[in-house]
C-alpha cells in the first residue's frame, strides 16, 4: 500500500510539473513578439508605363512582446531586390513602413516582402506570417490620359479607404471596443494622409509651371490640404478617445465636422463633392451620441452607458460606410463627365493616336469646344488651338499649317460650355504617333 501511494503521488507530481511547464510555455509564447507583413501595395495603384510610383509595405508587431533584437526587411520586385532595411526595435502593436520609389514598367509584376528572414533572429509567437506578396499589372501608355479624372480618383480612393478602415469589432467590453475604435480611427487617418502624396505622383508628368496656372490645380491643392487637416483631426479624436477624454473627443470632432463640411462644398472643375452630404449628416449623429455618452460619464441620468457606447460605435462604422458610398458617387460623376476621344470609326482611342488620322472629341453635355495643345516640357508652349461648335470637335492631328504634329506627348486643355453657361475644363496628355495602324513609329 505504501508502495502504491508513492507511485500515485509520483504520477501526480509529474502531471503537475508537466501542466506547470506547459502553462509556462504557453505564457511565454503568448508574450512573444509576432512580426507580420501587414500590407503590401503600389501607390498609386492604376499605373501606366513610365508613371512615378512607390512600392510600399507595412510591417507590424502584432504580438504582446517587444521585438528587441535586430531584424531585416527585404523587398523584391519580380525576384530582384529593390529595398532593404534593418530594424533594431519594434514594440508591441507598433508598425514600420518602407516606401521605395519605382518607375512603372508595363506588364505583370509581383512584389514579395520578407521580414526577419533569412536569419530568423527574432523568436516569435508565429513564424508563418513573415512573408507578403502582391501581384499587379501596369498598363502600356494610353493615347489619352486625363489628369482631371486621375485627380478625382486620388481623393475618392483615399475617402473609400478611410471609410473601409472604420469597420471595427464591437465587444461587450467598452474598453476593448474603445481600443478597437482607436486603431480603426488611426488607420482611417492614415488613408486620408496619403492623398497629397498620391496627388503629386499623378501630377509628376505635368510641368509645375503649367499646372500652377490652372484653376483645377489650385482646387486640388486646397482639397489636399483639407485631407491633411481631416487626418490630423482623426488622429486627435482617436488619441483622446483612447484615454477616455470625451471632452477632447467632442472638441476634435467639431473641428473634423467643420472641415468635412468644407470638403463637401468643394469641387474639381465640374465634379462636386456634394455627395458627401449623407456622410456629413451621419457624423452629426456621431457627435450627438458622443455628447450623450460624455454627459452620462459625468453623472447625468439617462440610458445605460454601455448601450450608448455601442450605439456610438455603430454610428461611427455607419459613417464609414456612407463615406465609401459618397466616394463612389463622386467618382462615377467624374467618369461620366470625362471627355471622350474616338477614332474615325467612332471607337475609343486605345494606346495609339496617329497624327493625320481623324480624331473625334466630345465633352458630354457641352458645346463651343476648344482644344489647346502644349509641349510637354519644363516650360510648356502652346503649339495648336482647335475650335468647334460642338457637341463634338473633329480634328486630324495637324497644326495650324496643316502638317501632322511631330510624334511625342503633348499636354492638352479641353474647354466646353454647357447650356447653363458652365465652363467645363479637362486637363490631360495626348500621345501622338506617326506610322501604321499598329502605332509603330516611322
Amino acid at each position: 500500500m505504501h508502495h502504491r501511494g508513492q507511485v500515485y503521488w509520483g504520477i501526480l507530481s509529474v502531471t503537475v510539473l508537466l501542466l506547470w511547464a506547459s502553462s509556462l510555455a504557453l505564457w511565454g509564447q503568448a508574450n512573444l513578439p509576432d512580426l507580420a507583413v501587414k500590407e503590401v501595395r503600389i501607390s498609386p495603384p492604376d499605373l501606366e508605363e513610365g508613371d512615378s510610383a512607390q512600392v510600399r509595405t507595412v510591417i507590424v508587431n502584432q504580438g504582446r512582446g517587444d521585438a528587441l533584437g535586430p531584424f531585416d526587411i527585404l523587398v523584391e520586385l519580380n525576384g530582384r531586390e529593390i529595398g532593404y532595411r534593418s530594424v533594431f526595435e519594434l514594440k508591441a502593436q507598433q508598425t514600420v513602413e518602407l516606401r521605395i520609389p519605382w518607375r512603372a514598367v508595363a506588364g505583370e509584376h509581383r512584389v514579395t516582402v520578407y521580414v526577419d528572414t533569412p536569419f530568423g533572429r527574432v523568436r516569435e509567437a508565429n513564424e508563418s506570417n513573415n512573408t507578403g506578396t502582391l501581384a499587379f499589372k501596369v498598363a502600356p501608355p494610353s493615347a489619352v490620359r486625363a489628369l482631371t479624372l486621375d485627380t478625382v480618383k486620388v481623393f475618392t480612393r483615399a475617402l473609400d479607404e478611410s471609410g473601409q478602415a472604420l469597420k471595427f469589432q464591437l465587444t461587450d467590453n467598452v474598453f476593448s471596443s474603445i481600443d478597437n475604435a482607436n486603431r480603426a480611427i488611426q488607420a482611417s487617418a492614415a488613408a486620408l494622409r496619403e492623398a497629397p502624396t498620391e496627388l503629386q505622383f499623378v501630377r509628376s508628368f505635368f510641368a509645375p509651371a503649367w499646372l500652377s496656372a490652372q484653376t483645377q490645380s489650385r482646387q486640388a491643392d486646397d482639397i489636399a490640404a483639407l485631407f491633411s487637416t481631416l487626418s490630423d483631426s482623426l488622429v486627435r479624436i482617436g488619441g483622446t478617445l483612447s484615454i477616455g477624454n470625451f471632452e477632447g473627443v467632442l472638441e476634435n470632432a467639431q473641428v473634423f465636422r467643420k472641415n468635412f463640411a468644407d470638403l463637401a462644398s468643394r469641387q474639381i472643375e465640374v465634379t462636386p463633392f456634394q455627395p458627401l452630404t449623407p456622410a456629413l449628416e451621419q457624423f452629426d449623429r456621431v457627435i450627438l451620441l458622443a455628447t450623450e455618452l460624455r454627459n452620462l460619464l459625468r453623472g447625468a441620468q439617462g440610458r445605460p452607458q454601455l448601450e450608448v457606447a455601442m450605439e456610438l460605435f455603430t454610428a461611427f462604422t455607419k459613417f464609414g460606410e456612407l463615406l465609401r458610398l459618397s466616394a463612389q458617387r463622386i467618382l462615377t460623376q467624374a467618369q461620366e463627365q470625362r471627355a471622350r476621344f474616338s477614332d474615325g470609326d467612332g471607337q475609343p482611342l486605345g494606346t495609339v493616336y496617329i497624327a493625320g488620322k481623324p480624331l473625334l472629341i466630345e465633352i458630354p453635355g457641352a458645346h463651343q469646344l476648344s482644344l489647346e495643345l502644349y509641349t510637354a516640357s519644363a516650360s510648356p508652349t502652346l503649339v495648336h488651338t482647335h475650335y468647334g461648335p460642338g457637341p463634338s470637335l473633329q480634328w486630324n492631328g495637324t497644326n495650324g499649317e496643316a502638317a501632322p504634329l511631330p510624334p511625342g506627348v503633348y499636354l492638352y486643355r479641353l474647354l466646353g460650355q454647357t447650356d447653363a453657361g458652365v465652363i467645363c475644363v479637362e486637363l490631360g496628355r495626348l500621345r501622338v504617333s506617326q506610322g501604321n495602324d499598329t502605332g509603330e513609329d516611322e
